[in-house]
Formats: structure tokens, sequence, C-alpha cells
């Protein structure tokens, strides 16, 4: 549904639009800024606006300033305020209505008008706390209000009621967005009920699907899919009443047809017909910011979609209609205007403006399944550093920030300058301080990866490794004339070395231990030796690496890998000792070479001699046949028996293995398997104690 602007509207939009394109262009011709794809336009603007190092930052603040301003006047716009009225019949004789906004204030507002328009309406946005979301919903759930209103709340992760409209007055090209949005309402009902759903959009702007002089592949994609859809532009006489038609209401007469021209105007021809529907003369070339005015267009309007869905004969919709979510959603960039505070949260080339729900931009980033490689991808946006000189002018700032900041939390700002210059101090502080991580993140993966033989994967170690690397920006001194990729490296090491040590293994092991079994391992590896080995065949320790007989000892001891207490949990009591498992792997119950498993088996071999259904049975339960336990039901299916009936059989088999063991425990037929140092403990001689006498014991007191 197109609305078209007011007049004071229409102007402060063209103005702003005029502003950005020029200063697009010199963000594009002198800064170097890349003009396509609009996604990473907008990336590198944002990093320019945090970049107090760049002479191009007041440029690129006053652009995001004025894309900001835009936004919001597009989203708060009266004349689709007006146009919300007119649906007003609609949302009332709805089952359930929702309103999809940009901002906090437009929710409001619709809110607002359905409620003086007699329609129980509600609102929820993030402003709220979540019991009053809560309320919310579950006052719009139990039908005591018609209509909900929200700005993004509903987008991702938040089910709502069975709502058969849907009207999103702020359209945008976030295909992830729009599908999650029409998923709301779009659904297939239980009376069979047809749903109906409205993008409203301002004609003649970013927001018109047909600015680009196509239809976006959006529609494109999901219109086939609408048993029934139509366009419709308010600037035309007529298109309301038509409009409500179409929705379902035939019997109302809606006040924008007297108002219209006191609103917006007289009315532009109709279109001819054969006039295309997409306006010609306006696509990419212009690039950002650069979008087309009324004079630029035909004289055709541009449109939107109103789409109805409804159930087959059957009472389904069809299989191959379109999935929940878009197979390449891409980027997305939120922006702010200036003078707003700028997000602390350290993410670079990424601002919001504060109170409202950022903007989705689509981008041309596709996520896949590899984490590392889309990593490396990304932090190929941060330039390096310029040399020494550049090192030097970011640490003279953090240091100038830390104490800005230092005075302004002490209350001694007026002493030393003013509390706004101390705050740009501060804020400039912070911009050199991410500056100088970012642009050092390649320097992390370049050192953790080196750890080849390191039991973390190698995106845990990127991220124990940027930690290091904050900490070398925290601790880098400029006046020791060191270099810093230097003097990181070390913190980036010592941080990976650390998470090895403190996540590597289950029981942890001091720092120190763990480098010295790393560097005895390497040197017994050169020798096709094991740790295991390594005591024995060097009896009087390692002299090349200062490692004593004691100290290698104590390494192929600590060395080895936990042992598993439950590998035969079912089969045997405690008394039957355990052993560890060779490798250095995790710990899995009856794998990895545990010696009990072959006595185990000669226990199962004797027993499947007096039992074979139910030797059979305990294989398939334990997953010794297949290599994957069974449950109760398919193993009473290959054996024809009731799951009840396959659990009584497991149960006393079980409790017969166990006597098998025990018996053959009894016999030391087991006597190669125990540890090396067992001792039987009905082998160990009783020391006779001696009875002290009362008189004995007051002696030895006395003593």
């Amino acid at each position: 549904m197109g609305v078209p602007l007011g007049a004071g509207e229409r102007a402060e939009y063209e103005e702003l639009t005029e502003d950005m394109s020029r200063q697009a262009m010199r963000l594009r011709d002198l800064a170097g800024v890349p003009a396509e794809p609009f996604s990473a336009f907008m990336s590198t603007v944002s990093d320019l606006a945090n970049d107090w190092s760049s002479s191009w930052r007041g440029l690129a603040r006053s652009y995001l300033a004025k894309f900001a301003r835009r936004r919001d006047l597009l989203a708060v716009s009266q004349m689709k305020q007006q146009a919300l009225g007119i649906l007003t019949p609609v949302v009332d004789r709805s089952h359930g209505s929702l309103i999809f906004t940009q901002t906090k204030e437009s929710a409001h507002q619709a809110a607002t008008l359905l409620a003086d328009a007699g329609v129980w309406a509600g609102e929820v946005h993030s402003g709220q706390g979540a019991e009053a979301r809560e309320e919310k919903m579950f006052e719009f759930a139990a039908g005591g209000t018609k209509a909900l209103a929200a700005p993004r709340v509903l987008d991702e992760g938040v089910d709502v009621p069975d709502a058969d409209f849907g009207v999103v007055l702020a359209s945008n090209r976030s295909r992830r967005q729009m599908i999650q949005r029409m998923g709301r309402v779009l659904r297939l009902k239980e009376d069979d009920r047809p749903a109906r759903f409205v993008i409203m959009y301002a004609i003649d702007t970013v927001e018109d699907p047909h600015h680009l002089g196509k239809m976006p592949d959006f529609f494109h994609g999901c219109l086939p899919y609408a048993r029934k859809w139509e366009e419709f532009d308010l600037s035309l006489p007529g298109e309301s009443v038509r409009l409500l038609e179409f929705l379902g209401v035939d019997d109302a007469t809606p006040s924008w047809e007297t108002d219209r021209e006191k609103l917006i105007g007289p009315s532009r021809r109709p279109p001819a017909e054969d006039e295309p529907a997409a306006r010609q003369g306006v696509g990419s070339q212009n690039g950002p910011g650069q979008e087309p005015t009324t004079e630029e267009s035909t004289t055709q309007a541009p449109t939107a979609q109103v789409t109805s869905t409804l159930p087959g004969a059957d009472g389904r919709v069809a299989e191959d209609s379109p999935r929940p979510v878009g197979e390449h959603d891409g980027l997305t960039v939120a922006v702010e205007a200036a003078g707003k505070n700028r997000d602390r949260a350290g993410s670079p080339g990424r601002t919001g403006a504060e109170g409202d729900d950022g903007e989705e931009l689509l981008g041309d980033v596709i996520v896949t399944d590899d984490i590392v490689h889309d990593y490396l991808l990304s932090i190929k946006r941060y330039p390096l550093l310029e040399g020494r000189e550049e090192e030097v002018l970011l640490a003279r700032r953090i240091e100038c920030g830390i104490y800005a900041a230092h005075l302004l939390e002490t209350g001694s700002w007026s002493a030393a300058a003013s509390r706004e210059e101390l705050q740009l101090l501060a804020d400039q502080g912070d911009a050199a301080f991410r500056r100088f991580v970012v642009s050092n993140l390649r320097l992390v993966v370049s050192v953790v990866k080196r750890f080849t033989d390191s039991r973390l994967e190698l995106i845990e170690r990127i991220q124990e490794g940027n930690a290091g690397l904050i900490r070398a920006v925290e601790k880098f001194d400029h006046t020791h004339g060191c270099k810093f990729s230097t003097y990181a490296t070390w913190w980036i090491k010592q941080a990976a070395t650390r998470a090895e040590s403190d996540q590597g293994s289950t029981i942890r092991m001091p720092v120190h231990f763990v480098e010295t079994v790393n560097k005895v391992r390497r040197w017994l590896g050169t020798r096709d030796l094991s740790l295991a080995e390594g005591a024995t065949a060097f009896p009087d320790g390692i002299p090349e690496l200062e490692v004593s007989k004691e100290e290698l000892i104590r390494i192929s001891r600590l060395g080895r890998p936990l042992v598993s207490i439950d590998g035969l949990r079912d089969l045997v009591d405690d008394s039957i000792p355990m052993h560890p498992l060779n490798g250095s792997e995790p710990v899995v119950p009856g794998a990895g070479g545990d010696p009990n498993l072959e006595f185990a088996y000669k226990a199962l071999a004797e027993f499947e001699d007096e039992d074979p259904r139910a030797c059979r049975v305990l294989l398939m339960r334990w997953g010794l046949e297949t290599r994957e336990a069974e449950t109760l039901d398919t193993i009473g299916n290959a054996i024809k028996l009731t799951r009840e009936r396959i659990r009584q059989i497991e149960k006393a088999a079980i409790l017969r293995l166990r006597e098998i063991l025990l018996e053959r425990a009894k016999d030391q037929e087991l006597a190669e398997n125990r540890p090396r140092f067992y001792i039987d403990p009905f082998a160990v001689p009783r020391v006779k104690k001696r009875k002290v006498t009362p008189a004995r014991s007051r002696r030895l007191c006395h003593r």
C-alpha cells in the first residue's frame, strides 16, 4: 500500500536526500569509500565515524545523522498514521492484528490511534519490562485487545497468538525480517479463515519497492504463493475504498477520500494502460544516498503488495511455499545520529541510535558453516596500523583518554579543563583503544595457529588470544621503544598457553608443568617415543631439557590420560580394579583399549553358552553388536518379544554376568589383567595389637 508524504514531510525528505547525495559523492570520490554494495558503503562510513584519527570523521557522522533522521521521518510519518486509520474496520473485525513499526514512538502512535477509534490496542517494545510485555501478550491472546503494535520485539524468538491480520508501517529490504513478520500472520488457521498482510511504504522514497526500477526479488519470490494479492496507491481517488473491499470490509467509507486533497493536494492522473508499472530512469547508478526525486519519476505511482493467503481445498498450504528463513541473509548495519553516545560494547563500524531499534540493511556477506573462515573474512575489513608512528599516536591518545576519564570520575575536571573537553578526550581514547585492538586481530591468528598440538579448537585459541591482545594494548608503553607486534606476541602466547592449561584437560595442572610436559612430549616425539616410554628409555632424565629423573617420572605419571570408572559399572562391583585408558582423547566408557573388555568378552562368551538369547540382548543393549546401543523396543522387534520382557531378560542377564565375573575373579583367572602394584587385601597380614592396661596408659602419659 503506497502512502504519499505530506508537503512538509516531502520537503524535508528531499532536502535530507539531496544533502546525503552530495556527502555520499564526497565520501566515494575523496575518502575512497566503496559505492557498492550498499552494506559495504554503510559499514565503511560507520568505521570512519568512529575513527577519531580520520579527517573524514565529521563528514561521515554528518551523513549518518542525516541517514538516521530520514529513517525516523519515514517511521513516524503522520500520513502513515492517517493511512492506518483506513484499516481500523479491518483491525476491529479481525481475530487479532499485529502492527509492525520501526520505532517505539511510531508503535505508541499506532496504538493510540486505534484506541481513539474504539479499537482496543496495546504496544510492546524493548523499553518495557519483561512482565509488562508478557502481560500485553496475555491480554492479546485472551482477546482483551484486538491489536498489538511493536517495533521489533515480535520479529525474533517470540511467538504470538493466532493473529490473522498484519500491517507493516515501515518497509525495508531485510529479507529475514520480512519473512519473520509474515510468518507471524500467514499461517494455516484452524477454522480455514484467510490470513491478510499489508505492507505500507512511503511513495517515492527508499521504502518504495519500485525506486530501483524493478520489483525486489523478495516480492517476486513470495507473491506467486499468495492466493490473492493487489497493489494500491492512496494518492489516487477511490483507492482506500477498493482497499477495504479487498480486505473484506464492504460497508465502510473511510474519511481519507474526503480529506485526501487537503492532506496531499490534487491527485495525479491515473496511469495509462501501456505505461509500465515500474518507473524508468531510476537505477542503482544513482549511488548511495542519491534517491530519485518526484520530478525524475514518471506519473505512475509506486505501489506495494497486499497479500492474502488461503488454504487449499484440502485445508493445507502447498509444500513448496516459501521457507521461514532466507538462505542468504546479509550483514546487518545499524547507524546513529551525530551527537548520540557511541556504543561502548567495542564493536567498531556498528552503531545504533539511542532509544530506537536500528534499521537492518541487507548486505552481501554470507554466513557459512565454517566459523573460522567467516571470522577471517570479517577481520579483513579492519586496516593495519601504518608503522611505528601510528602506534605511538594511538598509545598517546589512550593515555590521554585514561587520564581524562580519571579526572571526570574524581570530579577534578574543572581544574584541568571543561567537562566537555575531558569527555571528548575520553571518547578519543576509547576510539584509539578499539582501533589498536581491531588492527591487530590478524596478529592473533598468525600466533595461535602455530599451536598445532593444542587440544583446543582454533576458534577457541583465537578467542583466548584476543583476550591476550587486549591485555597487551592495556600494558603497552610506547616510551620503551619496543614494537607493539613483538610485545603483543608474548601476551597472546601467554593467554593461549593458560587457556590450554585451564581448559585442555579435565583436571587443571599448573601452567609451568603443562609447558614442561609439552616440551618433553615434543622432544620424545622426534625419537618416536611416548611419555610412558620416556621414563624407561631415559632412566637418568633428559639433561638436554634440564629434566631430572624424578621430574621425568612425574611427567610420565601425570601426563597420562584420566581413568574412566564407569566403563563396566553394570558388570562388575567396586572390588574389581579399573585401569587407565590409552591415549589422551576424552574418556568413553568401554572404549579406547580398556583391558577390562578382554575378560568382559570372555565372561560374555561363557554366558552365551548358558543363554544365547540373553547374551544377544546384552550385546544389542550395550552396542557391542552394531557399535550403537539399541532401545528396548528395537531389541524386542528383533527377537519378537515385548519391551517389558526384554527389560526383564536384561536385568536377569546382568545379575548372572556379575556372578560369572566374581567367580572368575575368585579363581584368580584375571591376574594378568590386574594393575602392576595390585595387592590382594586378603593377603596382607594383620598386625596384632597390644593390649594396653590402664596403669601402663598412665605411665605413658606421664612420660
